[in-house]
């Protein structure tokens, strides 16, 4: 299969032609497609843009909308904005000046020098809020940002994590399944598919489709062997006169009497098959006879290949004929699974619809629905925000977007077709891309996309100058690209090729080299090699690999040994050179390219024969499939189960302690060092009790972790990256067993985590990357080892695959399971042509040199460089590189050779003579900035446990006390109860909870409750606690909607030379103004600690996260949970007993840190806010004290309730405390009534 013989209705995107990019001249409205190929300066356009549209246009950095598909993509987008923003305003005038630079000096004609600098300085400023996105982080934030208008529920948890949730319902597909009366059909499922696993392993991606599949049903095969025997009957007859003279006329007698007999019979079954009038059963009871195209019959003939593709649809029918008895079982086995599909999807919207959540996919989904559904009203509110706010979008990558991204753009921007209101016409939008580096289809990269937008925006433009490349690189693989040889270099420039090599409509452009192209330029010290710029490497192997005439995949390693060889020897014989410096080829220099890690394997093995470092680099490189993690296992284990010796040696042997076989024999029998070993592991497990994972972990690394090993640098980097994913993990798994599963799960099931090796300290080494992997990277010298190697798009190793993705004639994905023979080729071309765009993305990383090796493999004419250079089956390399190679011969050649025996000679690195020294610290640290806390600052200070009361508590008697008027006191005291009360209210709705879905995961971790206790107690006791009244006007937090309510609320503010004695006196007027509210006496005011520890002047920043914040009638108020155990009563709880617990303990300083923050912010957010209005109060939350079914303490003025302690705080105060942290110099006097209860 060839992609030229695939027939493909796809316009050319090209109906326009493209004019060539010039950044000063491009228009600031309207839409427009910019083609930017591989090394032509994408990102320095893109920053050119942006700069015209802060100048030119006036728009602010949170109104340009640049989107990307990576989040280190917008990380360096990012950088080179603020790079090339701080070298404008530093050169203004030079660079307006200079007329040689056409950019800057128009943009001074139109701008002046002082306005630019304003603009200038305003973007660098608020860079860090400029709208730079990948597309999920777009979609997230409009969501979250107009959650009324896109109808989004305020609380939805988004980028989630989903693959729990679709695990789940997949299991519970096959129990219902299991439990149903139709035993045949569940037996049928698991024959096929036996577990979940499999069947989420070959069906996941219908999972997250938005449309079932179409399947192959009865007709449909029918239809399918007709269409396959009309063929096959058309391929012979077109083929007649010479099946006749070398299968008929070349026999006598019986024999030849015979053959005619076999070829009409087989033209009347032919005949029959392609008319259609049979069922699936007929087919497979008949019995047609193909014996005619026996191959043997004409294997000797001169013709043998042309009778081969004349008979091939006949073969495939006959194949697919011995296949039928498989068929219906098939068939339905696929209904079977769209069934089953639609079920698991609708479990999983269920549950993601009841948890609030949205992984990336939903993100897209939802906004794309939110922009159509505004399509059928004249109110288009979200449209008319996102234009308002982002008038302007550049969007990188563009060709590696689908239809549904592409959709969100086309109801915001081609305001034509939305019929916006003229205010939205002044926008503009680019699309950025290059359709020859499409490479991500198995990701859902849509190239037919990129194709359709050509046909919509105004202008297209091409960028076509590289500026990554020599001019050689340059010219060798524009010739190999451009798919015919011209004579002269500059007959290609702007001249579209009449041969398709990318397939599709793709056009390949020839680009220019730079002005700079040759300034550095690579040197060999010998003349014995005269390799070019694109030198192929034509392999031609021993008999010994061959089968069948093709090469076998053993010679793989005779490549890479001849790879290792050459590289040892530009390493030792090649300089990079330019004006200033000579310098040696390095290691890091030179990328290996490979399409999986198999070929990787092969290459690594061959470097390390002749001791050349290398690192693969994949995008596969899961941390958790890694050795490393597997290891920790053990190490865990071992810790967690200190007593058992088997696991205890197990971990001494492995590789985090490396105990060879010689000390495991000595400590075994050395009862004293085996008991010294022990402690050490059970001293870890204390500090892992004590002070948590990290703490555990470091103390492991620095005491026991070998370090003299190989690869070690690279080995300690992803050891450190492994605990600081297992240190976060561990605040949510508290529990080391917890820790433990977690880790165990995740090795078990790697491809479900997104945590990726770290590749830092390899930058010296040989680079060995996916080709993938290595789009917008660049190298001085590039191999690609298996340009040749042929990989069927439709086949998974030697399985067809049954899930098929294609486009038809009008450029719409489809998916189809099961057979197809349409669909099937559509697929294979799709799937050869991105091979082409592959190993164009893979030359191009190429500045001054790419080899390619060429090897015979089974069908090397269907690979990509067999597919580029439109080679026949079995045809020669060096013939079809020689028109090639005579249009360019300085830039492109061909070196044949003969044998398997390349073992080059080994490489010693020389050692560097340059002396190095440390360099001096010239910069200024600020040591007294400090990111702070409530903890910190009252770190050592607080005293723990319970404060003993100076007077008698009068108890209140409650006769037959409830269950859950008992548990609240006998629950745990501790963290731990806190932290299990924390993680409950932070996830329960308050007015209607549901405390089996949100608070028994959590219970079941805590673990043994009080004893003669149930959950059913416990969650009777919460539901009390959300009753328990809050204020004698029915605030309760039963009363507080999920949209009324912040949970668990992270915040900074910044500390400007905050003065610790200022705040220390608020501190102490605060605490006497309680006194005067009769919650606490002088006496034992004066027995309070006010010291603060002494650290002057505070200066950073302050952080903290508040349990809740609520709004109730127009007012906003902080709330903090506690689970302090005061006594076994509720009028331990009383109002003057929580007013001595929040003193002793600080929780009043906490509570006007937390009240600073949320003042701060309503400033932010409120455009009318006064303090009066606006801020309600703090609530601490005594939960063992809170109860419905008392009225608490009253007096005259107010009703104060057990468990409640409530203070207003007025804007004498808050002001006082936003002076102090703001280190303005202020009265430190405020009246009393400034904080008070009312």
């Amino acid at each position: 299969m060839s992609l030229n013989n695939i027939s493909n209705n796809a316009d050319s995107a090209k109906e326009q032609p493209a004019k060539p990019l010039q950044a000063q001249l491009l228009p600031l409205y309207g839409k427009h497609l910019i083609e930017a190929s591989a090394g032509t300066g994408k990102t320095y356009n893109i920053t050119r843009i942006y700069l015209r549209m802060l100048l030119e246009r006036k728009i602010s950095t949170e109104n340009i909308l640049v989107m990307t598909f990576t989040k280190a993509a917008t990380e360096e987008i990012r950088g080179r904005i603020d790079e090339f923003l701080r070298n404008t305003l530093a050169n203004w005038s030079e660079l307006t000046k200079n007329e040689n630079d056409e950019f800057f000096y128009l943009l001074g004609q139109k701008v002046t020098a002082t306005e630019a600098k304003v603009l200038i300085k305003s973007a660098l400023l608020n860079l860090d809020e400029a709208a730079i996105y990948t597309i999920h982080g777009f979609c997230k934030r409009v969501l979250s940002q107009q959650a009324f208008a896109s109808g989004m529920n305020f609380n939805a948890k988004m980028e989630a994590d989903d693959n729990e949730i679709v695990e789940q319902a997949t299991q519970d597909y096959y129990r219902l399944l299991a439990q149903s009366e139709d035993v045949d059909r569940y037996k049928m499922f698991v024959e096929y598919w036996p577990t979940p696993d499999d069947f989420i392993s070959k069906f996941k991606s219908l999972l997250y489709d938005e449309h079932l599949p179409n399947i192959t049903n009865e007709q449909s095969l029918i239809r399918s062997f007709a269409a396959l025997a009309t063929k096959a009957k058309q391929d012979i007859l077109s083929a007649e006169a010479l099946i006749y003279s070398e299968l008929i006329d070349n026999k006598k007698g019986k024999t030849r009497e015979t053959r005619v007999a076999e070829f009409e019979q087989l033209m009347i079954d032919l005949t029959e098959l392609s008319l259609a009038n049979f069922s699936v059963e007929q087919l497979e009871q008949s019995s047609f006879d193909f014996k005619f195209i026996n191959g043997p019959r004409y294997k000797t003939s001169a013709d043998k290949d042309k009778l081969k593709v004349s008979f091939a649809a006949c073969e495939q029918l006959a194949k697919k004929l011995k296949g039928i008895g498989n068929a219906l079982p098939k068939i339905a086995s696929y209904e079977l699974v769209v069934e089953a599909v639609k079920a698991i999807k609708n479990k999983v919207f269920e549950q993601k619809s009841l948890l609030s959540m949205l992984n990336f996919d939903d993100l897209i989904s939802n906004l794309e629905r939110a922009l159509i559904n505004e399509q059928k009203s004249d109110d288009k509110p979200l449209t008319n925000a996102l234009i308002e706010q982002y008038p302007i979008a550049l969007i990188d990558e563009f060709q590696d977007t689908d239809q549904k991204q592409f959709s969100i753009l086309r109801q915001l921007y081609f305001s034509s077709e939305q019929g916006l209101n003229d205010e939205h016409k002044n926008t503009a939008l680019y699309l950025i891309g290059d359709p020859k580096q499409a490479i991500y289809g198995f990701r859902g990269g849509d190239i037919f996309t990129y194709l359709s937008a050509g046909k919509k925006v105004d202008q297209q433009w091409m960028m076509d100058t590289n500026w990554r490349s020599a001019s050689n690189m340059i010219a060798g693989y524009n010739q190999l690209f451009y798919g015919q040889a011209t004579a002269q270099h500059s007959e290609l420039e702007n001249q579209i090729s009449d041969v398709d090599v990318f397939g599709f409509g793709i056009n390949y452009l020839p680009v220019k080299p730079s002005p700079v192209a040759d300034k550095e330029q690579l040197v060999e010290q010998s003349s014995e090699h005269n390799f070019k710029a694109l030198q192929f490497i034509d392999f031609n192997a021993p008999d010994d690999y061959l089968h069948h005439g093709y090469i076998k995949n053993d010679y793989r390693a005779a490549i890479a040994d001849w790879i290792a060889g050459e590289i040892s020897r530009l390493l030792t014989s090649t300089q990079l050179v330019n004006a200033d410096s000579a310098n040696l080829v390095k290691a890091g220099d030179i990328a290996i390219l490979v399409r999986d890690g198999r070929e990787a394997d092969v290459i690594k093995t061959g470097l390390n024969k002749l001791g050349l470092a290398s690192v693969y680099k994949s995008q596969k490189s899961k941390l958790f499939a890694s050795d490393i993690a597997k290891d920790f296992v053990v190490v865990l284990n071992a810790i967690i189960n200190a007593e058992d010796d088997r696991a205890f040696i197990t971990a001494l042997a492995g590789p985090y302690f490396a105990f060879n076989s010689e000390r495991l024999f000595k400590v075994q029998n050395d009862e004293r060092e085996w008991e010294d070993l022990r402690n050490q592991f059970n001293q870890l497990g204390l500090t892992w009790f004590k002070r948590g994972f990290m703490a555990m972990a470091l103390n492991l690394l620095h005491n026991h972790y070998p370090g003299a090993l190989k690869d070690n640098e690279r080995k300690l980097t992803n050891i450190i990256h492994l605990f600081e994913v297992l240190q976060t993990t561990s605040q949510r798994l508290k529990q080391p067993q917890e820790l433990l599963a977690y880790l165990v799960e995740q090795c078990q099931n790697p491809a479900q985590s997104e945590a990726e090796l770290r590749l830092e300290s390899d930058a010296d080494l040989i680079q060995i990357i996916t080709q993938h992997g290595s789009k917008g990277l660049e190298y001085p010298i590039v191999f690609v080892p298996f340009a040749t190697s042929h990989k069927n798009p439709v086949k998974f190793a030697k399985v067809d695959k049954e899930v098929l993705r294609y486009h038809d004639d009008e450029g719409e994905l489809k998916v189809h399971l099961g057979e197809n023979d349409d669909g099937r080729a559509r697929m294979a071309s799709e799937g050869y042509a991105e091979d082409i765009r592959l190993l164009y993305v893979a030359i191009t990383r190429a500045k001054h040199r790419c080899y390619l090796a060429c090897y015979k493999s089974q069908d090397y004419h269907l690979s990509p460089l067999g597919q580029t250079l439109k080679m026949p089956v079995k045809g020669d390399f060096t013939q079809a590189l020689q028109p090639l190679i005579d249009a360019a011969p300085s830039a492109i050649a061909v070196h044949t050779l003969q044998g398997d025996e390349f073992t080059g000679i080994a490489y010693v690195a020389k050692q560097s003579e340059e002396e190095h020294s440390c360099a001096d610290f010239k910069g200024k640290i600020e040591r007294d900035w400090w990111l702070s806390s409530f903890s910190a600052l009252t770190r050592n200070i607080i005293h723990g446990g319970k404060t003993e009361r100076d007077r008698d508590i009068d108890l209140v008697n409650l006769a037959a006390p409830l269950k859950k008027d008992v548990i609240r006191f006998a629950f745990e005291k501790g963290a731990r109860t806190g932290n299990l009360l924390h993680d409950i209210f932070e996830r329960i709705d308050f007015t209607n909870p549901n405390w089996q879905q949100h608070a028994m995961v959590n219970l079941t971790k805590f673990g043994s409750l009080p004893e003669n206790f149930s959950s059913e107690d416990v969650f009777a006791w919460l539901n009390d606690t959300l009753q328990a009244p809050l204020n004698n006007q029915g605030l309760a937090l039963n009363t507080l909607s999920q949209s009324a309510t912040l949970r668990e609320a992270e915040f900074y503010f910044p500390m400007e030379h905050v003065d610790v004695v200022r705040l220390k006196k608020v501190l102490q007027q605060f605490r006497q103004s309680l006194c005067q509210q009769g919650l606490l006496s002088k006496a034992q005011l004066a027995q309070v600690n006010h010291d603060l520890p002494a650290f002057g002047h505070l200066k950073g920043m302050m952080h903290g996260f508040i349990d809740l914040i609520f709004v109730d009638s127009g007012k906003y108020f902080v709330s903090d949970y506690k689970s302090s155990h005061l006594g076994d009563d509720f009028a331990n709880y009383s109002p003057e007993s929580l007013a001595e617990h929040v003193v002793a303990n600080f929780y009043d300083l906490q509570f006007l840190i937390y009240s600073l923050a949320l003042h701060r912010y309503l400033q932010t957010r409120i455009d009318d806010y006064a303090i009066e209005s606006h801020f309600g109060g703090v609530y601490y939350l005594y939960l063992r004290g809170m109860t419905s079914n008392n009225q608490g303490v009253n007096n005259a003025n107010e009703a104060r309730y057990y468990g409640v302690f409530y203070q207003s705080l007025t804007k004498d105060i808050l002001e006082q405390l936003d002076a102090i942290f703001s280190g303005v110099t202020t009265s430190n006097s405020f009246d009393a009534a400034g904080a008070n209860n009312e």
